[in-house]
């Protein structure tokens, strides 16, 4: 068996339905402002709460328990906060299935702190934005908030080629370990490595400020940068910076 074959048979085991991070009703969601009506009809019935501050904090809270714990939080925006309690909350109620945690690992990782799951090391992070850009100021990591999004690594040309440098031949298989530390000891925006959704902060005297946690558009068409921009605005004015 090729390489090739041995890793579309492996990812076809791995690969989980594509979840509808673009469909109409999560797009509205990530737009959305805490404290103004919703669209009507029921497929937004789960996240009514939204519609009320008081409510919706007292759901985020109840949703992301030991948050205020972490010794960044005062850092991160209630925009964050709010952002990772809808992808919770759409998960919970089988909207699309969104790992809302995996910004926390990518968090945990940013600010040295251990635990984070060892596959945020794979991600591109600490990445600048086109500069002259409406986001220029900014920095971000990309978040595996997909679940599919480790199986769609491994099908990048760039990942294909160390795959097949650890082929045995014989046993006709993949020494994955290996390829995973090839692909760590690459630099931070290597096409190797997995992408997603966009953590975007800024860095303020060395300290990260957490902003936002946005879908990562799969072609320029997509780019979203006017509302993500204003996104990140109400953010700064949230945490005073």
């Amino acid at each position: 068996m090729k390489p090739e074959d041995v890793i579309k048979t492996t990812t076809k085991r791995l690969l989980i339905r594509t979840v509808a991070d673009y469909s109409p009703i999560m797009m509205s969601l990530y737009q959305h402002e805490a404290g103004t009506p919703l669209p009507s009809g029921q497929e937004y019935d789960p996240f009514r709460d939204l519609e009320n501050h008081e409510e919706w904090e007292s759901v985020v809270n109840e949703l992301l328990p030991s948050f205020q714990e972490r010794p960044y939080a005062n850092r991160v925006s209630k925009t964050l906060l709010s952002q990772m309690a809808i992808m919770h909350l759409a998960t919970i109620n089988e909207v699309c299935d969104l790992k809302y945690n995996a910004a926390i690992d990518v968090m945990s990782k940013l600010e040295g702190i251990s635990g984070y799951a060892p596959s945020t090391d794979l991600l591109k992070c600490n990445l600048s934005f086109d500069e002259g850009g409406m986001l220029e100021e900014y920095l971000h990591c990309h978040v595996n908030v997909v679940p599919n999004t480790y199986p769609r690594m491994l099908h990048k040309a760039a990942v294909r080629d160390k795959i097949a440098r650890t082929y045995d031949h014989e046993k006709s298989t993949i020494d994955i370990s290996r390829v995973e530390e090839m692909i760590k000891e690459e630099e931070g925006s290597s096409l190797g490595k997995m992408t997603g959704h966009w953590l975007i902060y800024k860095n303020i005297n060395n300290k990260n400020y957490y902003l936002g946690l946005f879908p990562h558009p799969r072609e320029k068409k997509y780019k979203d940068d006017e509302w993500i921009k204003a996104k990140c605005d109400l953010a700064k004015s949230e945490l005073n910076i």
